[in-house]
């Protein structure tokens, strides 16, 4: 199961949709995953900022995606 942590979420994303939008990303990757995913909302400036800081390009985008950890490990079954 995928476990969301919110930050200055707007009331419009409910846990309840939160969750419905965890049990679509299983369904995607075809089993139960054991991922952390932040979800951080920001104004248009902030994320122009960020996405020029990242990705060097100088516009608002509508989602920025970083890694939790420096490095990948292998899943293995």
């Amino acid at each position: 199961m995928f476990h969301f942590t919110l930050f200055d979420t707007p009331k419009i994303l409910t846990k309840k949709y939160i969750q419905s939008v965890g049990k679509a990303l299983e369904e995607v990757t075809k089993k139960p995953q054991k991922w952390i995913i932040n979800i951080i909302t920001v104004s248009p400036e902030e994320i122009a900022f960020l996405n020029k800081s990242y990705r060097g390009k100088e516009w608002p985008t509508d989602i920025l995606t970083f890694p939790y950890r420096d490095t990948v490990e292998k899943e293995t079954d």
